[in-house]
Formats: C-alpha cells, structure tokens, sequence
C-alpha cells in the first residue's frame, strides 16, 4: 500500500482489531481516489463523510442488538456477581455483602 501524505505511518494495533479494519479501508479508498486524481485532503474528507455516512446507517441496528441482548447480558452479570460473593463468603468467613 502506498504511503499518503503520512497517513500510512501512523502507529497501527493488532491485525485483528476492529479499528484496524476501519483504518485499512479508509486507506484503501483514499487511495483508490487519489489514484484517480483527487487531492489528498479531499479524499481524506470523504473517506470520513463515507465513514459518518456509514456509522449512521448502522447504528439503529447495533442499539436494537443491544437492546435485546442488555437484560441477558444483566442476569448472567448478577449470577456471576452473586457466585463471587459466595466464594468470598466461603472463603473468608463474612456473612454479609456489607463486609466485603
């Protein structure tokens, strides 16, 4: 991948992050239009426009996702909450969760 402008120096995470994926597309866009002539900084402006464009689009989606997953995601919580409380309980002797 070609270098723009920098862009491409900058410090990258682990290959399977999710904002490393973003990152590499983003280039590769910008790229792919500056390859046909548009200045840097304005494919830089509308690889980030495309980007706003798309969390847009996506967000009502991941909302309702968690929305649905929230009130499972709470019991298992509290479960694995009460399980640690007992385990302290067992282990040191206290009898209310105050002590803890």
């Amino acid at each position: 991948m070609k270098v723009l402008g920098g862009f491409g120096r900058l410090r990258r995470r682990a290959p399977d992050d999710f904002d490393e994926g973003m990152y590499e597309s983003m280039l590769r866009g910008m790229q792919l239009l500056i390859d046909k002539g548009m200045p840097a900084d304005e494919a830089a402006g509308a690889a980030a426009s495309a980007l706003m464009d798309t969390f847009d689009s996506h967000t009502p989606g991941i909302v309702a996702s968690l929305a649905r997953a929230a009130p499972r995601a709470l019991r298992r919580n509290r479960r694995a909450d009460r399980r640690f409380t007992r385990q302290l309980r067992a282990h040191w002797g206290l009898s209310t969760a105050g002590e803890i």
